[in-house]
Order: C-alpha cells, then sequence, then structure tokens
C-alpha cells in the first residue's frame, strides 16, 4: 500500500499500464495496480482484458457479501449490469445481455481479480487490476 503524507511517499506499488489497440497513448485511467495494492472503499474500478487482449472495465459496488455494479468492452463503452457475491477471496459476477448470460468467476487478491470469464458460448481467463484513479 501506497501512503502519502505531507508529501512524503511511503510504501511501493508495482502498476500495470494497458495499452489500446486504438491508439499508441496511455492515459492514467489505463493504469491499474498489480501489487501492494488497498482498497479502503466499498466501491472499485477495475481495468484489465479478457483472454489478454479484449479490455473492459467494472465498477463493482461492495455491500457486505452483495455485490452490485456494471461493466464494459471499451471497444463497445455500453454499461452492462452485473450483481453476485463476495465469499472471502472468491468473487462470482452474473449479467444478463441481450446475447444471454455472461460470468466472471474468480479470486481477489491484492487488487487484483482474475479468473474465467464465460458467455457467447465461450470461456476466456480474465485479469482485472485495481484502477489508480478510483
Amino acid at each position: 500500500m501506497i501512503k502519502i503524507t505531507d508529501g512524503h511517499v511511503e510504501g511501493n506499488i508495482t502498476a500495470i499500464a494497458l495499452a489500446s489497440k486504438d491508439s499508441d497513448k496511455i492515459s492514467i485511467s489505463d493504469i491499474g495496480c498489480k501489487s501492494n495494492c488497498s482498497l479502503n472503499s466499498n466501491a472499485a474500478n477495475y481495468i484489465g482484458t479478457l483472454n489478454g487482449k479484449i479490455r473492459i472495465k467494472l465498477h463493482l459496488d461492495i455491500d457486505k457479501n452483495n455485490i452490485t455494479g456494471y461493466y464494459y468492452y471499451d471497444k463497445i463503452k455500453k454499461k452492462i449490469k452485473i450483481s453476485g457475491e463476495i465469499n472471502g477471496d472468491k468473487l462470482n459476477l452474473y449479467a444478463e445481455t441481450t446475447e444471454g448470460k455472461e460470468t466472471f468467476n474468480g479470486v481477489i487478491n491484492d487488487g487484483q481479480f482474475t479468473g474465467i470469464w464465460k458467455g457467447l458460448n465461450k470461456i476466456y481467463p480474465f485479469s482485472l487490476y485495481l484502477m489508480l484513479i478510483q
């Protein structure tokens, strides 16, 4: 975890910058936390990929074990409502789309949410990182 007090930085994080296929520029919203990340809120924003190449963003609102929020594919930018539950470090999310049901089943650890996405008769691994700018 990183802490800034009176202009002094304490601690270190490891960040990851996710490049876009549509641009060779990276903005601050393309940077996620890879290690030493801490979430001190009931809401979180993640950035990452499905199958290592399909960029997505995910917003979660956490109320005890219940999760609500949305995600979207960077290319489409249409919010898809999502809900689910968290049990320890395991997170299961569900969405109903016009094309059918999509699920994210994985583990949250140190600011990363990794696991398996299922939908549209496909199964992909995903890696999402807590966004530095919440």
